[in-house]
């Protein structure tokens, strides 16, 4: 779409936008289509903040120790998990890029997925009916 406007409009078409927040700081808005920007950003973000938890996990752990406060154990323990959730979601990251790109070059076997499907089953009629049924009789 923006290519066409682009070229009804004269211009060269938009790859990426900068937006400028109020408090100056500025956001890069990549149009969609491109997933390896997408794995990049996500992998960056994700790194930018295991890193910043790594030092919030420092800091939780001299409060731990000092104040030996069971509510600060406990926040600990939370950001300990977080930090692991953040870990396996690069991996998971990793894992689906490397996934695209077997599907992608069609290289490697697929395996269709198994879907479980439910059926919904209505009976219409009164109890007498239905213990009928249960039992056989009808």
């Amino acid at each position: 779409m923006s290519e066409e406007l682009a070229k009804v409009f004269n211009v060269e078409p938009v790859t990426c936008v900068d937006v400028v927040h109020i408090d100056g700081a500025s956001t890069t808005v990549v149009p969609d289509g491109d997933e390896t920007v997408d794995h990049q950003y996500a992998r960056l973000k994700n790194y930018e903040i295991l890193q910043r938890s790594s030092e919030a996990l420092d800091i939780a752990m001299r409060i731990c120790r000092e104040s030996e406060n069971p509510r600060a154990i406990e926040v600990l323990g939370g950001l300990m998990k977080t930090v692991s959730d953040i870990s396996k979601t690069l991996v998971v990251l990793n894992k689906d890029k490397a996934d695209a790109k077997t599907a992608r070059s069609g290289k490697g076997q697929v395996t269709p997925q198994t879907q479980i499907g439910t059926q919904n089953v209505v009976f219409a009629g009164n109890s007498a009916d239905l213990n009928k049924l249960i039992s056989g009789k009808i």
